[in-house]
């Protein structure tokens, strides 16, 4: 995904727009899903997870506090459900922060 340029069409698409990004973190901040918020560097394989891996490593799909979006949030965790269905999706309270 090219991040530099989500802004351009990410409110036509979801109908909400978002900040033009600076780095590459920005754009992982602002997944929908906090276990997703991952980044690997390739030249030097150091990692970018905001949430930590505690909900990956344990199947835990919480609405991320700063892309609150229910319904696009429920359709994805859905996806992510048919292909892993051991996956948990927590309840809309764990969005108030960050854990």
């Amino acid at each position: 995904m090219n991040q530099a340029r989500v802004h351009l069409w990410y409110g036509a698409k979801f109908g909400k727009d978002f900040p033009a990004f600076k780095r590459i973190e920005d754009g992982i901040d602002h997944y929908l899903i906090s276990c997703t918020r991952l980044g690997v560097e390739v030249s030097g394989g150091g990692l970018y997870a905001p949430d930590n891996l505690d909900d990956m490593w344990h199947g835990r799909l919480r609405m991320n506090p700063l892309n609150v979006q229910p319904i696009l949030f429920d359709r994805k965790c859905e996806q992510y459900r048919q292909r892993w269905p051991s996956l948990r999706v927590e309840p809309e309270a764990s969005i108030d922060a960050p854990g």
